[in-house]
């Protein structure tokens, strides 16, 4: 694996399979038309990988025959606590009826049902997590994906599947390429693009979640290396979830009744979040959950044994993956409560990640990134259920159509590649560990680093003191582990990687924490408990310097459209009533 195996032209590439790449290959493809060479390269088999396959049933968008504008701006920018991207949240709101409405559209020419209807053929509407005014509808999330593939092929997209990219590559003119291998082959592949699409995911560090162990940020970090701006990082993103069971779907568990239940048998999230209880945003449960255990009252459980049987039918139709484990373990959530637990995201979701603008350009030329593998900036902190696949679509529908019309902008002057050098020398770098005959393997490296991030008075709770020690953790593995790790096979290289990709962004999200004096979403500082708007209305960017060096810098939040109320306030997770 020392040699480039294949080659790759295109006009355009898609790094990542899920619903925002595979909506920036069809759009890209469509803008380019006929001629126009787009690629799309997944790290599994696109349609079954990924966070997209497991949507947990629900999309929000805004629907202007029904909804009011105002309203709806208002409570994402309040719920995302003020540090959202306020045009984004215009821009997500006026394309994301334009977007599902074209899902649909392609759903009902291939025989399929997406988005689940009522009597009336209206998309079915609900209110779960943090909904207040706004609303999601419901969607069958692996029909998505089934339909979304189909049209890949129909259009003419090249689809690369099983794909691992580990490089980027760029000129003084901006991107040129990425380098990636087929770890079932064992080939090399470098794709040569003037445009490229980042569609990938962040990085939930191997936790306890469903489909989340392939999300290690990978494109996060080969970004951070090519001088990308990070931003957000310090958003440690947080689920909730079944202590004993690797299952999804709370939106729809809280939408149908679910309770949240302390150690003393008190339904307990009222106290923390009096208006929304136990939906409130997942920030408020993580951090709440946390401190109801710090303080002696755990362990926590999830009670929707209330569920109606039409709601119960409605769970199952929607979450089949999770009901197979339930039935297999021969657990019903609905006849009795569910110890349940928070659960660490890191970059994934609503955590850290690519900061983009309205364009979804880097700050790389050619560069454009959607979805997960950004911070999602219409959230701010985490606003209510469903803008991740909203976010995730009407960014995917963007970055697609302005990659293509940079690539049009070019011309006939495209043609640009990576030197031999150059790809000898991240060769080299990338497959060393298939060379070591002794070394650390990547699973005990996993481990290493989950110690270093997962404890709850690193990950929720945060101080000063344990986070410079995690730090200093994560330092000595990124020096001492990481150049030692080992791998026997093609499959123990992609394990290798991500856990250099996993240590490089923990070293980030820690050195973020220790930057944000306040606390505000799922940042909670023991030092500094109060949502400070007068100081700390900004983002945390970094970025890597010429050196190598982590560069941190901050940048003022605008707030055209909703300003805060307060200049200090509590912070989600802390109690509002005794």
């Amino acid at each position: 694996m020392r040699n480039i195996n294949q080659k790759v032209q295109c006009d355009v590439l898609v790094v990542g399979g899920g619903l925002a790449g595979c909506l920036a290959a069809l759009e890209a493809k469509e803008a380019l038309g006929e001629q126009g060479k787009v690629a799309i390269a997944e790290k599994g088999f696109l349609s079954r990988c990924g966070q997209s396959p497991f949507a947990a049933g629900i999309w929000t968008f805004f629907d202007p025959a029904q909804d009011n504008m105002d309203l709806w701006l208002e409570e994402i920018i309040e719920s995302g606590e003020y540090l959202n991207d306020q045009p984004w949240c215009r821009q997500l709101y006026e394309l994301g009826h334009v977007v599902a409405l074209k899902l649909d559209r392609w759903a009902t020419e291939l025989g399929k049902e997406v988005f689940l209807k009522d009597e009336k053929g209206k998309m079915l509407r609900r209110k779960s997590r943090g909904h207040n005014h706004t609303q999601h509808v419901v969607i069958n999330s692996l029909a998505m994906m089934d339909v979304l593939r189909k049209k890949l092929v129909q259009s003419g997209v090249q689809i690369y599947d099983r794909m691992m990219v580990t490089d980027l590559f760029q000129d003084k003119d901006g991107i040129t390429g990425a380098l990636a291998f087929n770890h079932r082959e064992g080939k090399t592949f470098l794709f040569v693009a003037p445009a490229i699409v980042l569609a990938a995911s962040g990085s939930s560090f191997k936790s306890s979640y469903m489909a989340v162990r392939p999300l290690t940020g990978d494109l996060q970090a080969a970004a951070f290396d090519e001088g990308v701006v990070l931003t957000n990082m310090e958003q440690f993103y947080s689920n909730t979830v079944a202590r004993d069971f690797d299952i999804h779907g709370l939106n729809l568990y809280v939408g149908v009744g679910g309770r949240f239940i302390n150690g003393l048998g008190k339904e307990f999230m009222w106290d923390y979040h009096p208006v929304l209880g136990n939906r409130a945003p997942l920030q408020h449960l993580a951090v709440a959950f946390s401190h109801e255990v710090a303080e002696g009252r755990g362990p926590i459980s999830l009670d929707i044994t209330t569920a109606s049987r039409e709601d119960q039918d409605l769970c199952r139709k929607i979450l089949p993956e999770s009901f197979r484990i339930w039935d297999r373990a021969k657990v019903s959530p609905f006849e009795s409560a569910v110890p349940w637990m928070p659960v660490l995201r890191g970059t994934s979701a609503a955590g850290g990640g690519i900061k983009i603008d309205l364009d979804c350009a880097t700050n790389l030329r050619g560069l454009y990134a959607g979805g997960d593998i950004c911070w999602i900036n219409a959230h701010g902190t985490y606003s209510f259920g469903g803008i991740n696949i909203g976010y995730t679509s009407v960014s995917g529908y963007v970055a697609g159509q302005k990659a293509a019309q940079f690539r049009k902008s070019l011309g006939t002057t495209a043609k640009r590649e990576a030197s031999k050098a150059e790809l000898d020398e991240r060769l080299y770098r990338r497959f060393a560990p298939l060379t070591r005959s002794q070394g650390q393997t990547p699973e005990e490296a996993v481990y290493l680093l989950q110690q270093c991030l997962f404890p709850y008075d690193i990950a929720y709770l945060k101080h000063a003191v344990k986070l410079t020690e995690a730090l200093a953790k994560v330092e000595a593995l990124e020096e001492e582990v990481v150049p030692t790790l080992v791998a026997r096979s093609t499959h123990d290289l992609v394990k290798a990687i991500e856990v250099e990709n996993m240590v490089k962004l923990g070293n980030l999200m820690l050195k973020a924490s220790l930057v944000r004096e306040e606390s505000r979403g799922f940042h909670f500082r023991k030092e500094f408990p109060y949502t400070d708007n007068e100081n700390w209305l900004k983002l945390v960017l970094l970025r890597k310097g010429s050196a190598g060096e982590v560069i941190v810098t901050t940048e003022a939040v605008e707030t055209p459209y909703v300003k805060p109320k307060e200049a200090k306030s509590l912070p989600p997770g802390v109690k509002r009533t005794s």
